[in-house]
């Protein structure tokens, strides 16, 4: 029987939902294009596309000292490279634009142009597109490649496949969307966006609170994969079934279903295609319209896995076993109990991504009810045996007294008292996340609780706290940047 049952499921599973995802050819060119950004660019890479074409890529130049990820190095540094890249792909940008203004002025008067327009240039030709060219240099975006860290989300992925996919199917949903958190984080428990959204699936705050998700002094159950993976199960379901087909029920994951809902009232339409051609809205944009493209790209990344980034060690699956703590205690009670061996500290840490550092380091008491994950089976111990008891401040030391002569009356020996217990400071809860109120608007009162309000199109919902800069520096172009298509250069169709 797997580990997940009876243990991490739903009690019970519901009527499946039908596994349909059409891929339109109408959106062909846009998945062809976060294809190649998963599979082909990689992060010390930037694409130059047009936000029309997006299967026109116009440039693709190296960071060299300028790299995003890592972001290692002193705090000095790291702004240095940071202001480095920001100078790098405007100039970069500017250098295309120009070059695409002088393709443009050389063909109305019949004219060649020189240089690297004329690269330019050759290449749009020979990829058939250079009827596009009019108004192209008002149309660039950049993004950052993502194949490298695609690839280390598939080593994450790997160890909790299992267990999510288990989740997913308790809720009578399609093994397809164990996609989405490539899409939503690389499959990072980690991942934090710069408003406040976290986890594999960047849950925000108020919509995990609703989903019954915890998160306090020491511990955010949205970087659970397991916690997670339930609680967008239930998102996604409650979407499908109210918006009736995936492509409108996974972009109002990212748009929020009510922003979906109103799209199909406005255009009536319940196709996507037709939304993305006709729906208009402040908060529909780039992000909105690509992200049924990114799921559809990254399940085919993930599934030809092998193909893109060659064969490798998978990683072995995590083997956990749930343990809920039977009263409020610190971390080291448990290193110190007989339910983890010597040395499984770091096994412990990796299986709970829900814990920070202060947490693992022992310094914070976790409440009671607050579920964590031993490598091996307790039983048959039960949970308050898995806790040692806090320890004891060690007694003073007196100097001793000097032995009492021989014939004198032994005083009865009376046991030093010990001093009292030393209590556990609690942290106090976080401030606030700086930036934006979380893009959530209320549901009319007929929605259920649970019902997810709607997310705003602002690509940080569904970063991490790195990827945030390639929002916050902004790509040219109406809506900002975002993940590429075909060839280095100026891929076509």
């Amino acid at each position: 029987m797997s580990q997940a049952a009876g243990l991490l499921l739903l009690a019970t599973t519901l009527v499946a939902v039908p596994a349909e995802f059409p891929a339109p050819e109408a959106l062909e060119p846009n998945v062809r294009f976060w294809e190649s950004v998963y599979s082909r660019y990689r992060s010390d890479q930037v694409v130059i596309h047009d936000t029309r074409h997006l299967d026109v890529v116009y440039h693709v130049f190296d960071l060299g000292p300028f790299w995003l990820f890592p972001d290692t190095g002193t705090s000095e540094e790291r702004l240095a490279r940071r202001a480095g890249r920001k100078a790098k792909i405007e100039e970069e940008l500017a250098r295309v634009g120009a070059a695409l203004g002088e393709i443009e002025a050389a063909r109305r008067r019949g004219a060649r142009p020189e240089g690297f327009a004329r690269e330019l240039h050759d290449r749009l030709e020979e990829a058939g597109r250079l009827e596009m060219i009019a108004g192209a240099a008002g149309r660039l975006r950049w993004q950052y490649g993502l194949a490298d860290r695609f690839q280390g989300g598939i080593a994450r992925f790997e160890a909790w496949e299992e267990l999510v996919t288990a989740e997913f199917a308790a809720a009578g949903l399609p093994r397809e969307l164990t996609a989405l958190p490539f899409v939503e984080s690389l499959f990072d428990p980690g991942a934090r966006s710069h408003v406040g959204a976290a986890g594999i699936l960047q849950l925000m705050p108020a919509t995990a609170r609703e989903l019954g998700l915890r998160r306090g002094p020491g511990y955010d159950e949205r970087r659970d994969p397991i916690l997670a993976a339930r609680a967008a199960a239930r998102m996604l379901r409650r979407n499908y079934e109210r918006l009736g087909n995936w492509p409108l029920a996974l972009t109002g994951y990212n748009h929020g279903p009510n922003g979906v809902a109103r799209g199909v009232r406005q255009v009536g339409s319940s196709d996507l295609i037709d939304l993305i051609a006709r729906y208009s809205s402040p908060s529909w944009g780039f992000a909105s319209e690509n992200f049924y493209a990114e799921f559809l790209a990254a399940r085919r990344v993930l599934d030809a896995r092998a193909e893109h980034f060659g064969d490798w060690v998978a990683s072995p699956p995590v083997r956990l076993h749930p343990l809920e703590l039977p009263r409020s205690a610190t971390l080291d009670q448990l290193y110190r109990g007989p339910c983890l061996e010597q040395g499984e500290q770091e096994t412990f840490a990796r299986l709970n991504p829900a814990l920070d550092e202060a947490a693992l380091a022992g310094r914070i008491s976790l409440p009671q009810g607050l579920r964590v994950y031993l490598p091996r089976d307790p039983a048959p111990r039960s949970a308050s045996a898995c806790l040692a008891k806090r320890v004891l401040a060690s007694p003073k030391l007196e100097p001793p007294e000097p032995e009492p002569a021989a014939e004198a009356e032994l005083e009865p020996e009376v046991e030093p008292e010990p001093e009292p217990e030393p209590e556990v400071e609690l942290e106090a809860p976080p401030e606030p996340e700086p930036g934006p109120t979380p893009s959530l608007a209320e549901d009319p009162p007929e929605e259920p609780a649970v019902e997810p309000a709607d997310r705003s199109e602002d690509e940080g919902d569904r970063e991490s706290e790195d990827e945030a800069e390639t929002r916050e520096e902004g790509g040219a172009g109406p809506d900002g940047p975002t993940p590429p298509s075909s060839d280095p250069e100026a891929s076509a169709g």
